[in-house]
């Protein structure tokens, strides 16, 4: 080891990391790392890139001088043994021999949860300087990649805010926006998409270039539970995943719970609370990979401010721990007290220790598992079906099918391409088609995310009483489905010529023939609204077509957008289609079909505090990505009247009590029945509209203005604004009505402006109670149906009990009121902005 002095965190922070009401902030330990850098042999630090609002996003890399010095040489080694098609049965035992267990963990993804990124700096000091055998021993056998903080923006607002408001009344409230520019605690649930730079981050060192053994996520959760939870996780398993991820979690697992009981850290449960389902958090995600993904939770404190819980507040667990009392997963209750910063980060650093150590005593042993995860995901996917996943070239948004290749390339995915025409159960598939054998590590991932799916309804997912439980997320992860994407499964081996890429390119974009008759941009392509948006800031006259619309290689549906021949507007028209990756197609002849201007419309999204509103963040993201301009309102400008200002007002998905301010504590002892209350906040962050926001929001309306309330905020509309529309499932018991994150087949009213770009049937994502009728009534001509539910067969993925609540329902209502009108979506047309197949109901209502 280097002779220059190592500095304590202590020396450093100039205190003790985990002293009551005291944090260390990030700029402040992004520094220590870096002094442990220079100062040590036994830790690399490197600076992957900068967080979405420009903060930076390091790795340490802590090991043996030795191991650090050979960091590509392990690398190498542990990619190959977990991808190891080609390799040679005495590679297979050199590297078993001779590599690295690779272990990697991630801290403090919720920024709220601030106990990994503050224990992050002594794990990385005791593990460069002590000298214990152990200790040795993790630096000999593992190369440990630590991400110190996985989320460094919400990390700086949460320190920040807490500083504010200590020795005050408000000491250790929440953060009442959101701890991450757009998605919040959804950060968690960008794993299969990876919009967040972020994830982006991660996901490249560890499914691109080190795939780890194992991966561990440190959390925080709730005061009332119990106080740690560890590996393994709870039932149900998801099946698709080797069998042996599991036993590894309970190796693990067992180790985490002899050593914190050994350091007296006691409340410790496993195999409860949270299942082992196929989640979007990197977590639930690896283990499709083979790789051994596991998290810890640990109860929270108010930040750096200890909570006194008392015994009797102590709760059950929703799965796996019935009572609050002493049973196998939960040997050692903690009875209550004083709970502490120092309590979280000292059962973390535990945890960590215990994981390497596991690691370090058992590294042939794992080297040679993940082999064998590896050996038999390719020999499944080459003896039994699906043998494969085909892309045809044909799709209803070619550019989002690609781009979902592009996501799994992302994720180290191995594509092929036809190179020419081949058969598969007696169909006929071009040249250009893309191939995702399921003979390759990653096929477990592949059968989750692109087969369909019906979710296991057992006794792990019903209460003692047989009433059904709200998924820990949704009951599907199809992305394909969600995506609109045509993916056809191989039931049979295929036979031909395929080429694997290392890219899936995006086409450059084109504007064809000389625009004699001006241009036309397909509105089935969700990127045709990004460059409709791009051209109209250039102040290009753009146009719909309310008709088919023929061009040379096909006939366009309803909606095409038409730019007329335009002086100077040639080079514009090449730069949006570079940017945006479109092509403009020429008419076949002079255009005389019926058509109306596009006009960009003045549009406000509202923002509430109380924490934030995720699906606004989300929401937010999506318009950017799309080049929506948008003005985001507050209470006070809601209540000060809208008219006059702005075209169109978006709700994003939220209950009515969190839009009004009003009746919260009914809605948190209703839906929460005493477990939470509601959270304290000053007084100036505890929003709300009020009954004055919501008469200006109905004079909006009245005068002209167009409402959209997206998914829950409906409710809103049919509470508050008084739409003569009922939510037929919205009071049904769970035993009635439940679907908890479901595909589900709906018919579309494409001749309507909403749906243009739609097929006539489509795939909806639902989570949640919301289905409408119109109530009979005077004028039933001022409310269209857009979206409805067919009579009866809808669910494609999922889970759905009582299908035949939706039959004919509505899912998507435009109403006329006043010169305005009020669209109510009845689902999420853009959650979490993974729902590309129906983001063109949102977007059409945004254009004029």
């Amino acid at each position: 080891m280097t002779s220059k002095k190592i500095i304590s965190p202590e020396e450093h922070f100039k205190f003790e990391l985990g002293t009551d009401r005291k944090l260390a902030r990030w700029d402040k330990i992004v520094n220590y790392f870096w002094k442990l850098d220079e100062a040590s042999d036994r830790i690399r630090v490197v600076e992957l890139g900068k967080s979405t609002e420009g903060h930076p996003f390091i790795l340490a890399f802590i090991s043996s001088p030795e191991n650090l010095a050979n960091l590509e040489k392990y690398r190498e080694m542990s990619w190959k043994i977990g991808h190891p098609k080609g390799l040679k049965e005495e590679e297979v035992e050199e590297i078993i021999r001779e590599g690295k267990t690779i272990v990697a963990m991630t801290m403090s993804i919720h920024a709220s949860e601030v106990g990994g990124t503050q224990v992050s700096s002594e794990l990385a000091y005791e593990l460069i300087t002590s000298e214990e055998p152990l200790h040795q021993k993790i630096r000999e056998n593992v190369v440990f990649l630590l991400f110190p903080c996985a989320n460094p923006d919400g990390q700086i607002m949460t320190v920040d805010w807490y500083n504010k408001w200590l020795d005050t009344e408000y000491e250790g409230t929440g953060l009442p926006w959101l701890y991450h520019k757009y998605v919040g605690h959804d950060n968690n649930r960008d794993a299969l998409t990876l919009t967040q730079v972020e994830t982006q981050l991660v996901t490249k060192v560890l499914l691109k270039e080190w795939f780890p053994q194992a991966y561990v996520d440190h959390h925080q959760m709730g005061f009332y539970g119990s106080r740690f939870f560890i590996p393994p996780n709870a039932n149900p398993v998801n099946e698709v995943a080797d069998p042996m991820v599991w036993v590894e979690q309970k190796h693990y697992g067992a180790q985490m719970a002899v050593r914190l009981e050994a350091a007296g850290k006691i409340g410790v449960e496993s195999a409860a609370t949270f299942p082992a389902d196929f989640m979007p958090g990197f977590s639930l995600v690896f283990p499709w990979f083979n790789i051994c993904g596991m998290f810890t939770e640990s109860a929270s404190v108010k930040f750096a401010t200890p909570v006194y819980v008392h015994y009797h507040q102590l709760q059950p667990g929703p799965r796996g721990r019935p009572e609050y009392r002493t049973q196998v997963s939960f040997l050692h209750p903690w009875e209550g007290g004083w709970w502490h910063l120092a309590d979280i980060m000292e059962g973390q650093k535990i945890t960590a220790l215990a994981t390497l150590e596991v690691a370090a005593n058992n590294r042939d042993m794992i080297l040679r598992n993940m082999y064998v995860k590896a050996e038999r995901a390719i020999r499944k996917g080459e003896e039994e079906p699906p043998y494969a996943y085909i892309v045809p070239p044909s799709q209803h948004d070619t550019l989002t099918a690609l781009k979902l290749l592009r996501t799994l390339k992302d994720m180290g995915v191995e594509i092929h391409i036809a190179t020419k025409p081949f058969r598969s159960c007696g169909a006929t598939y071009p040249a250009g088609s893309y191939i995702l054998l399921a003979s390759q590590t990653a096929r477990a991932f592949l059968v989750s995310l692109l087969s369909r799916t019906f979710y296991r309804d057992s006794i792990w997912v019903r209460t003692r009483d047989g009433t059904p439980m709200m998924n820990y997320d949704f009951a599907t992860m199809t992305m394909a489905e969600f995506k609109g994407v045509n993916i056809v499964e191989a039931r049979e081996k295929l036979e031909g010529d395929f080429e694997r890429v290392e890219d899936v390119k995006l086409p450059d974009g084109d504007v064809t023939g000389k625009g004699e008759y001006g241009y036309l941009l397909d509105t089935r392509i969700n990127n045709s609204f990004k460059a409709v948006n791009l051209l109209l800031k250039k102040d290009i006259k753009v146009y719909r077509a309310d008709e088919e619309v023929e061009i040379e290689a096909c006939v366009l549906p309803k909606g095409a957008f038409y730019i007329p021949k335009q002086e100077d507007a040639a080079k514009d028209l090449g730069e949006t289609a570079r940017e945006t990756h479109v092509t403009f197609h020429t008419p076949v002849s002079e255009p005389g079909f019926e058509r109306h201007e596009v006009k960009p419309l003045r549009i406000a999204m509202y923002q509430r505090y109380w924490g934030g509103n995720m699906d606004e963040g989300w929401t937010r993201w999506l318009l950017e990505q799309y080049g929506f301009e948008f003005t985001t309102v507050k209470d006070e400008e809601v209540k000060a009247g809208l008219e006059g200002k702005y075209d169109v007002l978006i709700l994003p998905s939220d209950a009515t009590p969190f839009i009004t301010g009003e009746k919260l504590e009914e809605y948190f002892e209703k839906r929460f029945k005493g477990r939470r209350t509601v959270p304290v906040f000053p007084p100036e962050y505890r929003s709300g509209i009020g009954e004055d926001g919501v008469e200006k929001i109905k004079e909006f309306v009245e005068v002209g203005g167009t409402l959209l309330a997206l998914n829950e905020s409906s409710n809103f509309i049919i509470e508050e604004l008084k739409l003569p529309v009922t939510n037929v499932v919205k009071e049904l018991e769970p035993k009635e009505f439940h679907c908890p994150g479901s595909t589900l087949w709906v018919n579309v009213d494409t001749d309507h402006r909403l749906a243009y770009g739609m097929p006539k049937h489509a795939l909806i994502l639902l989570r949640g109670k919301l289905a409408f009728a119109v109530k009979p009534g005077f004028s039933n001509e001022d409310y269209s149906v857009v979206v409805s539910y067919p009579e009866d067969r809808m669910m494609q993925s999922g889970w759905l009990i009582g299908e035949e609540k939706l039959s004919r329902k509505a899912a998507l209502i435009e109403a006329k009121k006043g010169k305005g009108r009020v669209i109510m979506y009845g689902f999420a047309p853009q959650a979490r902005a993974l729902t590309d197949a129906t983001f063109k109901f949102f977007f059409n209502a945004l254009l004029g």
